[in-house]
């Protein structure tokens, strides 16, 4: 007969390795949301306005929708699109939303189109500047071309600034 050694064994035990768990409750950011930032409260009135101007009856459709055209105005691609659940999420505020989210909601709000350009005048003294950019860049360019010393003109000034530049 065969005796066994069941002597304890000096060597550290192994913790057994454990897949993670896949769910939501483990994604989710369970930290409270700060609900009193300015910021967060203009974004989801705007949201819910943006919903209710779509509603076709479905809340998932329309929060698909609206991620969509979200998408589309912050130039997202080749499949990295916002979906209707991170829209959800961020109107119900479970998440925090991205820069690139608030611009674009931003954006759709003003009905601006971020591929649009148009035209910008400047003048300083004698000197003229016409400037072609993006229109959402507006400010942008106003304060770079006024710490420059240029005011901002409509049209009609700027070719006046020009006739009379071009004459002499």
């Amino acid at each position: 007969m065969k005796k066994f050694n069941l002597k304890m064994s000096t060597k550290p035990i192994r913790k057994v390795h454990r897949a993670s768990k896949s769910g939501q409750k483990h994604v989710r950011n369970t930290r409270p949301l700060p609900q009193t930032s300015l910021i967060l409260r203009r974004l989801k009135n705007n949201l819910r306005q943006m919903v209710a101007g779509i509603s076709t009856g479905k809340k998932t459709h329309d929060y698909e929708t609206l991620a969509q055209q979200l998408s589309a105005i912050a130039g997202l691609s080749n499949g990295h699109v916002w979906g209707w659940r991170y829209v959800a999420s961020v109107l119900s505020g479970s998440t925090l939303p991205g820069k690139k989210f608030i611009n674009a909601v931003n954006l759709y709000c003003e009905k601006i189109n971020p591929r649009k350009k148009q035209y910008f005048y400047f003048v300083r003294r004698g000197s003229f500047i016409m400037v072609y950019e993006k229109s959402y860049l507006r400010e942008i360019v106003k304060t770079h071309q006024q710490e420059r010393g240029y005011k901002m003109v409509p049209f009609r000034r700027y070719m006046e600034v020009k006739r009379r530049a071009t004459q002499h």
